[in-house]
């Protein structure tokens, strides 16, 4: 299964623990694919330093670097008109719809855009746990 984590996800996962940390487990474990594109990683680079602040113990890049060293990295596609009610999430969707992704991990509750014509979709992270402890 491949799949994009929208940023809330990660900073859960990283200062709250719950269903996001779970999530990011499965990701390092391979129990799916992640894909990301340069500015996936950027905005999750840019928020997750946002949120620890300077001065922090806590080092971003070792975050990162374990999250994303088995990730596929693609080129998003071209959007050709707005498909989220939020502008933000536009490069999630692009890098979902290179990718061919089957799921966009959310925290959102406007996170409802179908990744591809497949019949793909998003999903808030409580499924996708319930998936992933399914494929164990």
């Amino acid at each position: 299964m491949k799949v994009v984590l929208d940023t809330n996800v990660i900073v859960s996962a990283t200062f709250h623990g719950g269903v996001p940390f779970d999530i990011v487990q499965a990701a390092k474990a391979g129990v799916f694919d992640l894909c990301v594109s340069a500015e996936v990683v950027a905005e999750y680079r840019e928020v997750l330093s946002r949120f620890v602040g300077p001065g922090s113990e806590i080092d971003v890049a070792i975050i990162l670097d374990g999250l994303l060293e088995n990730a596929t990295v693609v080129a998003p596609v071209n959007l050709p008109t707005q498909l989220s009610a939020d502008p933000d999430d536009e490069k999630f969707i692009a890098c979902a719809l290179a990718a061919r992704a089957d799921l966009i991990i959310s925290g959102d509750r406007h996170a409802s855009v179908p990744c591809s014509e497949r019949g793909s979709g998003s999903c808030r992270r409580r499924s996708l746990v319930r998936s992933v402890r399914r494929c164990r």
